[in-house]
C-alpha cells in the first residue's frame, strides 16, 4: 500500500526474510516495513497520498509518516554493504532501540520497525519449520500427525526429535547368536583358535599367507543371529498436574510420549502408559494392534490442569499394574516437575530400568535410582 514494487525486481518471500534477519539477531520484525524498504532499494517508488486514503483513511497521519521514512532508506543504505535485503535489516539492526524498536518520543505514531509480540514470531516460525519437516517423517508418524499442525504440535515433535538424537532409550531387539539365524554379520578373526569358523576356501592358502591374513584382520568370518521375539516393554507415568503447563513442559511431555507411541506404531515395542496426580489415572496398554491414533488423539488432548503429585505412590502403582510381563528390555519412564520424596530401591523396581524425565527441576533421589537400575535421568529435553 506505502510502495509500489519495480517491474524486475523479486519481493523476498518470508523464509528469505527469516534468513537474512537471523544474520543480524532480529526475529521480531514487520515483513510488510521490510518489502517497503526493500522497494525503495530496488527501483521502487511511493504510492501517493490519494491512494492511500481511499485504502486506509483512519490511519492515513501514520501511513504518510512512515512514507517519509521510506523516502529516507536509500541514503541511509548508501555506506551499507551487501544484498538490498541485507542492507534493509542492518537498517532495521541500527535503528532498533531496545527489544521492540519503539522510539522515545511522546508521539502516538512511532514506525513499525519491528512486531511488538516476539512470541507470535517465534511460534509461527516454528509452525513453519514443522510443516517443512513433515514430508521427512517416517509413514508410522505422518498416520498419528492426522491433527491440526499448531505450535503445541510444533514443539511436541521438537522434543521428540531431540529424544531420538539422545538415544536414551532404546526398543531395538536383541540380536542372539544363532547359527542357524537369519541375519548375518561378518567381523574379522581374532585368533587361530577360529579357525573351525573360517571361509574353507582361506585354508587352501600356505600357512605363512594364511597367518599374515589373519594379522591383519584381513581374513573374515561369519557370525550368525535371530531377532530376539520378545517385544521391549515400556511403562510410563506422566504428571498432569497444573504447573506442567509452564515454561513449555506439558509440550516437551508429550514429545516423551509420542516417541514412544511411534515406536509401537513401528512394532519396536508396547506400551502401558497413565498420567498422574496422586495416583494414576485410566491405563492405555498400547500394542501395534491397537488403534494407536485414537489413544494418541485421546492423550494429545488430555488438560493438564490437576493437583499435586505423589511419584514414589505412583512408580509403585505402576509396577503394580505391570508385573507379570515378560520381556527382557522391561523400561518405566517417569516425567515429573517436582521434587516428590521419593525412597525407593533398587528391588523395588522388579527389573524395570528406569528412566526419570524431571523437567525444568530435580530430584536427587530418582537420579540415583535411575542411575543405578541402568536407566537415565536428565531435568530438561
Amino acid at each position: 500500500m506505502r510502495t509500489i514494487a519495480h517491474l524486475d525486481a523479486v519481493t523476498p518471500t518470508t523464509d528469505e526474510m527469516d534468513v537474512v534477519a537471523a544474520k543480524f539477531d532480529i526475529y521480531n520484525y514487520c515483513p510488510t516495513l521490510v518489502i517497503d524498504m526493500f522497494n525503495m532499494l530496488t527501483g521502487g517508488t511511493l504510492t501517493s497520498v490519494e491512494y492511500m486514503q481511499q485504502q486506509c483513511i483512519d490511519n492515513i497521519d501514520y501511513e504518510v509518516n512512515v512514507q517519509s521514512f521510506l523516502e529516507k532508506v536509500p541514503s541511509l543504505a548508501s555506506s551499507l554493504s551487501g544484498s538490498p535485503l541485507e542492507q534493509v535489516f542492518n537498517i532495521l539492526e541500527l535503528l532498533a532501540n531496545g527489544e521492540t524498536g519503539d522510539d522515545n518520543s511522546n508521539s502516538e505514531l512511532t514506525l513499525p520497525i519491528f512486531n511488538n509480540n516476539h512470541e507470535v514470531r517465534k511460534k509461527v516460525k516454528s509452525i513453519k519449520e514443522t510443516v517443512k519437516s513433515l514430508g521427512r517423517r517416517s509413514a508410522d508418524e505422518k498416520l498419528l500427525l492426522s491433527g491440526e499442525i499448531s505450535y503445541k504440535l510444533a514443539e511436541v515433535l521438537r522434543a521428540s526429535d531431540t529424544l531420538d538424537k539422545l538415544g536414551i532409550i532404546d526398543t531395538s531387539n536383541t540380536m542372539i547368536a544363532d547359527s542357524t539365524g537369519e541375519y548375518c554379520e561378518t567381523r574379522p578373526i581374532r585368533g587361530f583358535d577360529e579357525l573351525n569358523l573360517i571361509n574353507p576356501i582361506e585354508l587352501i592358502n600356505p600357512v605363512n599367507y594364511l597367518s599374515y591374513r589373519i594379522i591383519n584382520n584381513e581374513s573374515h568370518i561369519i557370525e550368525r543371529y535371530r531377532k530376539e521375539d520378545k517385544l521391549s516393554f515400556i511403562t510410563l507415568i506422566c504428571d498432569v498436574s497444573g504447573s506442567m503447563q509452564r515454561d513449555n513442559k506439558m509440550n516437551k511431555a508429550l514429545g516423551i510420549i509420542f516417541n514412544i507411541i511411534k515406536r509401537v506404531q513401528s512394532g519396536e515395542c508396547e506400551l502401558l502408559f497413565s498420567y498422574f496426580e496422586r495416583t494414576c489415572f485410566d491405563w492405555y496398554h498400547v500394542t501395534k494392534d491397537s488403534d494407536v491414533t485414537s489413544i494418541w488423539n485421546a492423550i494429545y488432548h488430555t488438560s493438564f490442569d490437576k493437583g499435586g503429585t505423589d511419584v514414589q505412590r505412583c512408580i509403585k502403582e505402576a509396577i503394580s499394574k505391570s508385573r507379570g510381563v515378560i520381556s527382557t528390555n522391561k523400561q518405566l519412564i517417569v516425567i515429573n516437575d517436582g521434587q516428590d520424596e521419593c525412597n525407593l530401591t533398587l528391588p523395588d523396581l522388579d527389573g524395570f530400568k528406569l528412566h526419570s524425565f524431571i523437567l525444568d527441576s530435580s530430584n536427587y533421589n530418582l537420579q540415583k535410582l535411575s542411575i543405578a537400575s541402568g536407566g537415565t535421568y536428565r531435568n530438561h529435553i
